[in-house]
């Protein structure tokens, strides 16, 4: 399963009985009482479940939405108690929908269990302007297809390496992009860090995050040096790479 299968599907809770009834109208009517009962948990509150319906019903680019909800799920921390309840609430009220393999329930789940290793992969900034590591990406890869990236073009880039590849290594190997493959590398089944190790260098996939990439907090991220390109950075392919990244981090987005 693509890790975070998403985050973005923890706005279905929040959106149980309005935008996103299609995709609700696949859960039992249990599993929907429980997705109710999730947007008044204490889970909800920390992890701004309402802050992320925007991303997921926007029409235009989801990148200004996504950073909203960023702005407050990174400065906000959910304890595992929050976490484990909420587990449980999906457990509890979608045992059936979890028995039948329902994808939208098992990756709501997986996304909850999960969450502050996506929290903090996604709460990455580049330490020398605070721009969010995933929205840097998410706007070169906008800019090289020239249109807005809506939440319905996540899985044709992810298939899509032709328009992909057209990112330079510039704008592929830096810090930021080194600093998510770190993060998410404890999610991934291998196929990210091993397109990483390729693309760029194997120092890309080494599991570290560079000084110049911090986590966002409740003060901002602390000045220091620009985030660079890493040397060994081939252009070939470097669509597949991104792709993984993306489909690591969005990958349930498509599924709105």
């Amino acid at each position: 399963m693509p890790a975070l299968r998403n985050i973005a599907l923890l706005a279905l809770a929040a959106t149980a009985s309005a935008q996103l009834s299609s995709v609700t109208s696949s859960l039992s009517s249990g599993c929907q009482s429980a997705a109710t009962s999730l947007i008044s948990s204490e889970f909800a509150s920390c992890a701004s479940l309402l802050s992320l319906v925007s991303v997921v019903t926007t029409s235009g680019s989801i990148i200004s939405p996504l950073e909203t909800w960023l702005n407050s799920a990174c400065t906000s921390t959910c304890n595992s108690s929050a976490i484990d309840a909420a587990v449980k609430i999906v457990d509890d009220g979608c045992s059936s929908d979890l028995a039948d393999g329902n994808t939208i329930v098992t990756a709501l789940k997986y996304a909850i269990t999960n969450y502050d290793t996506e929290q903090k992969a996604l709460c990455l900034q580049s330490t020398s302007n605070s721009t969010y590591c995933i929205s840097q990406l998410l706007t070169s890869v906008q800019s090289a297809t020239g249109t807005d990236l809506s939440v319905t073009d996540i899985q044709s880039i992810y298939s899509n390496t032709t328009i992909l590849s057209q990112l330079t290594p510039a704008e592929l190997c830096t810090d930021c992009n080194h600093g998510l493959v770190s993060a998410f590398s404890s999610l991934d089944n291998g196929t990210l860090t091993s397109f990483a190790s390729s693309e760029c260098g194997s120092s890309f996939a080494d599991g570290q995050t560079p000084s110049t990439v911090a986590l966002k907090s409740g003060n901002g991220t602390s000045s220091s040096t620009e985030s660079t390109p890493l040397s060994g950075a081939g252009r070939v392919g470097a669509g597949a790479m991104v792709a993984g990244v993306v489909a690591v981090a969005f990958g349930a987005l498509s599924l709105m």
